[in-house]
């Protein structure tokens, strides 16, 4: 009997916070991995792994990966928003995708691509509202919601248009295991940590935490990308998320709590122009649920203990 070949994945931006966990979520479905990023970190993910700057790649070199590869499901994470300035959105989570795109219309292989889009996306969402609303009228109010819209609608104008095969994620605010240092997750975990080695309490001063946010374990964000993969409706907009807009400041409050850290809270004065656009976000997650047969299945408690149960273990604490 012939063995059947596993399917294939080719993860744009795999070791990055999203796209390591997307990497572990479709191994686990069966998925043969190819990880393609800028450089390869010191515990490369299992697989295939291909050095590529995304970002600065022609859109030949994009379709010759693409073709080399053949991959089945082609999953795009590349645009974080982390430790770049506004004047550097653009180039980092639109022009990437404007290439990749021009690179899937000119490819002699078609795979399916899942992209990773944001709930900044869709601006100001209003108080007690969700994002379901502007769906077809998002008006993003930061660069990088203009930058990562524009993303969007490159990938759903192929579609439109006949020339790709694709599904979009707008993902909210991701918390758990791997938070980048320069999150509020990171900025607080690395306070505490100091605190925690010296033997002191921690003394954290914070900008004002009177946003509430969706924010949604990583690792459930990654199940989604999987059931993306599976469950196949071009065009499609799916909204990633738990659904409920949390408190910045609870969020802290468990993190704190998890580390058993003595800690001083100190919060800034809240400035009165903080952008509407991410002092409140909810999204609806119920076309997910019904159409993908996705839902998240972590607590934020089981999200935040996870992610300082891996800064312990990163810095030996």
């Amino acid at each position: 009997m012939t063995a059947v070949a596993p399917p294939r994945a080719l993860v744009l931006g795999a070791t990055g916070f999203v796209g390591r966990h997307i990497c572990s979520a479709l191994r686990g479905a069966g998925y043969e991995i190819s990880a393609v990023a800028r450089r390869q970190p010191v515990d490369p993910p299992d697989g295939k792994f291909v050095a590529l700057d995304i970002g600065a790649a022609a859109p030949a070199v994009l379709r010759e990966l693409i073709d080399s590869y053949r991959p089945d499901v082609l999953v795009n994470t590349v645009g974080s928003i982390w430790g770049r300035t506004d004047e550097h959105m653009w180039s980092a989570a639109a022009q990437p995708v404007h290439q990749l795109v021009t690179a899937l219309q000119e490819a002699e292989h078609r795979p399916w691509l899942v992209h990773l889009g944001s709930v900044l996306e869709y601006g100001a969402i209003g108080e007690g509202r969700d994002a379901s609303a502007q769906r077809s009228v998002a008006r993003p109010t930061s660069a990088y919601g203009e930058a990562k819209l524009a993303a969007t609608n490159a990938v759903l104008g192929a579609v439109s248009a006949g020339r790709a095969d694709a599904v979009v994620l707008r993902v909210a605010n991701v918390a758990g295991p791997g938070s980048p240092e320069v999150s509020l997750l990171g900025r607080v975990a690395a306070h505490l940590l100091d605190a925690a080695r010296s033997g002191t309490a921690a003394e954290i001063t914070l900008d004002a935490l009177v946003a509430h946010r969706d924010y949604v374990d990583v690792r459930d964000v990654a199940d989604a990308v999987a059931a993306a993969a599976r469950v196949r409706m071009p065009g499609a907009v799916f909204d990633i998320g738990r659904g409920e807009a949390t408190s910045v400041r609870d969020l802290v409050a468990m993190l704190i709590s998890a580390s058993g850290v003595q800690a001083r809270l100190i919060e800034r004065t809240a400035n009165p122009a903080q952008s509407a656009a991410t002092a409140w976000t909810r999204v609806d997650i119920r076309d997910a649920r019904e159409r993908l047969g996705w839902e998240p299945r972590r607590s934020l408690r089981e999200s935040i203990e996870a992610f300082w149960r891996d800064v312990c273990r990163e810095c030996d604490v």
